[in-house]
């Protein structure tokens, strides 16, 4: 892995294919709300939350703490879904997540949209069984993650993948044993484009890492720089754009020539014009 990845799984047998793929260890020391695993690079850590929204959510929350994920992570809800006519070992990329118990509605970054299956899907408070809708998936777990990731990081770099693993024509009544068993195989069988998916991240990752360094920066530069609160918060968002537009000149000179913030501001916004 080139970057850092979280994933959230509901059941353990969704984790043991991915864990093995990507040769995470369990960790011990983080097992007592959570199963937790991670590598040894430290760049992919994974979390059991177990099934339910407020799980999913409180799992997320938990795992970006002892993972100390940085904001330019990829985040990840892998899992199964039941759906109304797909055929069952399908992979869809979730593009928009509603929820059947409020108004709710999250939606999704557009990187892998390009490149793989999309679909809607509707997150439920227990398993569904009707199936009244064709254009969406149903899980129990997407919304609680979604809802409180989005908080975290920006939404180019959230990711819902689900595998279809119900049906109307096939609605699963397997018990415990059984459907562990189906998740894993799913699971396993869509390891290289679950992969696939991921890599298509990479550079959404590197950009918002840069930009956020960049921003860092530009707080730091801005802070000995005579300028009332709201000129410099005005500044902060022009400097981050003009940087974006002139990456090889220098802002600290910049600041150096343009001593009226007011003149400075008019300066950046003309060059950020000519640009667009």
């Amino acid at each position: 892995m080139r970057f850092p990845l979280r994933i959230v799984v509901a059941l353990s047998s969704e984790a043991k294919p991915i864990c093995k793929y990507f040769a995470l260890k369990h960790s011990h020391y983080h097992s007592d709300l959570f199963k937790v695993f991670f590598d040894k690079s430290n760049l992919v850590w994974l979390i059991v939350s177990g099934i339910g929204c407020i799980n999913a959510s409180a799992a997320s929350i938990y795992l970006k703490s002892i993972s100390d994920a940085p904001p330019w992570s990829l985040w990840v809800n892998l899992g199964t879904a039941g759906h109304k006519s797909e055929n069952i070992g399908k992979i869809f990329t979730i593009k928009k997540v509603m929820s059947d118990f409020n108004a709710e509605v999250f939606y999704t970054g557009n990187v892998a949209k390009r490149n793989f299956l999309i679909n809607n899907l509707i997150s439920v408070n227990k398993k569904e069984e009707k199936f009244t809708r064709n254009d969406c998936l149903y899980d129990m777990e997407a919304i609680g993650f979604i809802k409180t990731i989005e908080k975290f990081v920006d939404r180019e770099l959230i990711c819902i993948l689900k595998i279809v693993s119900d049906n109307k024509l096939k609605n699963s009544n397997l018990d415990i044993k059984g459907f562990s068993k189906l998740s894993y195989s799913l699971i396993e069988n869509k390891l290289e484009e679950i992969n696939k998916c991921i890599d298509f991240y990479y550079e959404i990752s590197v950009q918002e890492k840069k930009r956020l360094q960049n921003k860092l920066r530009i707080k730091k530069i801005l802070f000995k720089y005579k300028a009332s609160f709201n000129e410099k918060v005005i500044l902060e968002r022009l400097i981050e754009k003009w940087v974006f537009c002139f990456p090889k000149n220098n802002i600290v000179s910049l600041l150096k020539e343009f001593n009226d913030p007011s003149k400075l501001i008019n300066y950046l916004k003309k060059e950020i014009e000519l640009v667009n």
